[in-house]
């Protein structure tokens, strides 16, 4: 394998760490729902308290029903994204579907779960991470090796 080869091994390792960071990223959003779910309570009891306030007998009728609408319409807007506003799931996608496997059955079982589960899921992607990785691995150990054989050197 020459150095261009090189190259697009270690260009390979970064877009995985890429999409590595971004199925990271979707675990975390899951505590990002969990705070939106707090902020819709802490909203809720914020306008809890000014109908309470404004009214001198308290929240009579159905005033909490009011308040707990407000809060869900307030967080209904709430949803977690990348620095970039864009959804995790919407950027690995994107990701995926540029990236050029070494390994393509490792990619083609990706594909065939993801179907089969309707969605693609952060431990799918994290097992053909590591196929991947570990291909692209064995794909430069053959480079450095100090055989000079003709089918070493064919890229595949």
């Amino acid at each position: 394998m020459n150095k261009p080869a090189l190259a697009e091994h270690e260009e390979r390792l970064r877009a995985c760490q890429e999409i590595r960071k971004t199925v990271h990223m979707i675990e975390a959003d899951v505590w990002g729902l969990l705070g939106a779910l707090l902020l819709t309570i802490a909203i809720g009891g914020l306008v809890l308290l000014v109908i309470q306030m404004m009214s001198k007998d308290g929240i009579i009728g159905g005033g909490w029903w009011i308040a707990f609408g407000v809060a869900l319409f307030i967080a209904s807007g709430i949803k977690p994204k990348t620095k970039s506003g864009v959804s995790g799931q919407l950027k690995l996608d994107v990701q995926l579907a540029a990236y050029d496997p070494i390994d393509r059955e490792a990619y083609r079982h990706l594909q065939v779960q993801t179907l089969a589960e309707g969605r693609l899921t952060p431990d799918s992607v994290l097992d053909w991470l590591d196929a991947e990785e570990k291909a692209i691995q064995q794909a430069e150990s053959i480079r450095q090796s100090d055989l000079d054989l003709a089918f070493l050197r064919k890229q595949i």
